[in-house]
């Protein structure tokens, strides 16, 4: 990687960042990310620069991606709050039950879990409910 390359990236990084609210900055290969009072080594600078551009590929993705625990959604980008009508954020927090279109659909994938975690793999197609009300 060009010296140009790596500084543009890094230029990129610590506006993110900034714009997150955090203050940023990389010095005596230290760098420091104050909003989470976290201090981190040389090699942990990496580590953060490689999860801010995760995070910008998922939240910048054409399709609508959400993390979920125990049936709630931890956290949801903004094409899939916007597939479902809601505002950016707004899924956080919520049970996935919302989304369905009848309790009987949300027990059905709830016991599909099972599968999924012996056999790492599950597809369905189930009728999803709008925050309208549309399906």
């Amino acid at each position: 990687m060009t010296e140009h390359r790596k500084e543009t990236i890094d230029y990129i990084i610590a506006t993110l960042l900034r714009s997150l609210g955090c203050r940023y900055h990389v010095k005596s290969k230290i760098a420091s990310a104050s909003n989470s009072r976290l201090t981190m080594a040389a090699g942990d600078v990496d580590a953060l620069k490689r999860d801010v551009l995760y995070v910008l590929v998922l939240n910048n993705a054409i399709v609508g991606i959400s993390y979920m625990h125990d049936r709630y959604f931890t956290w949801a980008n903004a094409r899939m709050a916007e597939i479902f009508g809601y505002a950016d954020g707004e899924l956080t927090g919520c049970k996935v039950r919302m989304l369905y279109s009848s309790d009987e659909d949300f027990e059905e994938v709830g016991r599909a879990y099972k599968r999924f975690a012996r056999f790492n793999s599950y597809t369905h197609e189930r009728a999803m409910v709008k925050k309208n009300g549309d399906t």
